[in-house]
């Protein structure tokens, strides 16, 4: 594979330690959809040539979506996993392995967006977490 795959296959490799989460490349299907559910986007990256080497830093966002329950606000369908704390996190589970398995230099989760209904599905609710990561190249 080549930079930019490994890269995702090491996110999708922390993201996958959380328990009961489905991790891929792609939106969730329609009424076969499992939720929750956390979709890996490449997002914009950047080349930088140095005396000590070239380096690539890149974003990923991952898009959390989370079917909410009756009577409970939206948002507490996605709570655990935009918490920055907990076995549930998005940011826990990447500090756990900042090297991407060897795939990065260096991860951080930035932040995330505010959750609202997903446009394509009003029972479920979505929020993007937003990551960037460097890794030095030859």
């Amino acid at each position: 594979m080549g930079l930019l795959a490994d890269a995702i296959e090491g996110l999708r490799v922390r993201l996958v330690t959380i328990s009961g989460l489905t991790v891929s490349d792609y939106p969730p299907d329609g009424k076969a959809a499992k939720y929750p559910h956390a979709q890996i986007t490449l997002g914009e990256g950047v080349y930088s040539l140095a005396m000590s080497g070239n380096d690539y830093e890149g974003r990923f966002t991952v898009t959390i979506r989370a079917a909410a329950a009756k009577g409970t606000p939206g948002w507490k369908a996605l709570e655990l996993y935009l918490d920055p704390t907990g076995t549930k996190s998005i940011q826990a589970a990447v500090k756990a392995g900042p090297t991407l398995g060897g795939k990065a230099d260096w991860t951080r989760v930035e932040g995330h967006t505010a959750p609202e209904r997903d446009p394509d599905n009003a029972a479920v609710y979505r929020a993007d977490v937003l990551i960037r990561w460097r890794k030095s190249v030859a």
